[in-house]
């Protein structure tokens, strides 16, 4: 996901747009290509200056076995919940000192990584703890979406990069060994995204992104293991319009769409990838969403903020039926992520 022009202004960013990717070279500029608008990034931003509230935790939230975190630009914040089995949501805490929190990712442990949108960070937080244990600084960019390599520990970072030269932002992926260091840059073979969302790790330690290659083609992407560079996946049984988040559903992943079937509704494919092609094989329409960005699946439920409805939706895995819903402290939210 990128961060809205108007946000980009009022921070005043200006990055270098020569970067390096994968083997070393240098990457090219991406195309002037406008992929559709898939972000709430795209719209209006409220909320560009941290809250100077101070984070807190109810007493006794650490013991909780499952907390539900949402982040919410709207606020600029993070709530924390009680969750139990698709509901149970009691406000136990919120996390704050952020300009934009974005798509979040969780280790084996419970810790859960929260990507500043409006700065060059990633804050590591314990299961219910309310101060950083540790931070991710990235070379240049912001970060858009996390995902945690649960064998290695190693953290990917969806990364928006502005352009210096002209208004068109372009893409990569920072892998962090063990969640530390400067980071490993991975792009296209061509180099860099024009764009990228989301990012999702398989249990075999490969590596899958969305959003937007260097010919302008919305896509799913790979990473193998050990590889160097993004490859772009054949989607066989649907086409990619406007991609959301992905989950890992072994042996499937889960790739949402802001514009599924092209209906101009939201809702995620399930794909079954083998090889070089990614094939559907189920479908779960998010009825009542409006913009599903960072959703997060637990057990037989997808978790689904809604931004521009400013509500959070739990809907079932198997046929999409409407589980609950949560609008206690939420404010335009966009991830969502459980930690246990």
């Amino acid at each position: 996901m990128h961060l809205l022009k108007s946000l980009r202004v009022a921070l005043g960013l200006v990055i270098s747009s020569a970067i390096v990717v994968g083997c070393g070279s240098s990457s090219p500029q991406p195309s002037p290509v406008e992929p559709g608008l898939p972000f709430a990034f795209r719209s209006n931003v409220s909320a560009v200056h941290p809250s100077r509230e101070k984070s807190w935790m109810l007493p006794g939230a650490q013991k909780q076995s499952n907390l539900l975190y949402i982040s919410n630009p709207g606020s600029s914040d993070v709530t924390v919940y009680t969750y139990l089995n698709g509901g149970g949501f009691t406000l136990v805490g919120t996390l704050t000192g952020f300009s934009f929190p974005a798509g979040m990712c969780t280790d084996k442990t419970g810790n859960v990584w929260i990507p500043d949108g409006g700065s060059a960070t990633i804050n590591e937080y314990a299961h219910g703890g309310t101060m950083p244990i540790a931070q991710i600084h990235l070379h240049a960019g912001h970060p858009d979406d996390c995902a945690v390599d649960t064998n290695t520990g190693n953290v990917a970072v969806a990364v928006y990069i502005p352009n210096q030269k002209d208004s068109y932002p372009y893409g990569i992926v920072d892998v962090f060994i063990n969640g530390q260091g400067k980071g490993i840059r991975y792009g296209t073979a061509e180099g860099a995204f024009t764009e990228v969302y989301f990012v999702a790790y398989d249990n075999q330690g490969n590596l899958y992104a969305d959003g937007v290659d260097y010919d302008g083609i919305t896509a799913l992407f790979e990473l193998p293991k050990g590889g160097n560079v993004f490859t772009r996946l054949i989607l066989s049984g649907a086409t990619l319009y406007s991609p959301s988040a992905i989950n890992w559903i072994k042996p499937t992943l889960l790739l949402g769409d802001q514009n599924f079937q092209g209906q101009g509704t939201n809702g995620a494919y399930k794909l079954l990838v083998s090889g070089s092609t990614a094939t559907v094989v189920g479908t779960l329409p998010f009825n009542g969403t409006q913009q599903a960005n960072g959703f997060w699946r637990r057990a037989g439920n997808v978790i689904v903020p809604d931004y521009t409805g400013n509500i959070v939706r739990v809907y079932n895995l198997s046929d999409g039926s409407l589980v609950s819903t949560l609008t206690n402290g939420i404010s335009s939210p966009f991830g969502a992520v459980i930690s246990q």
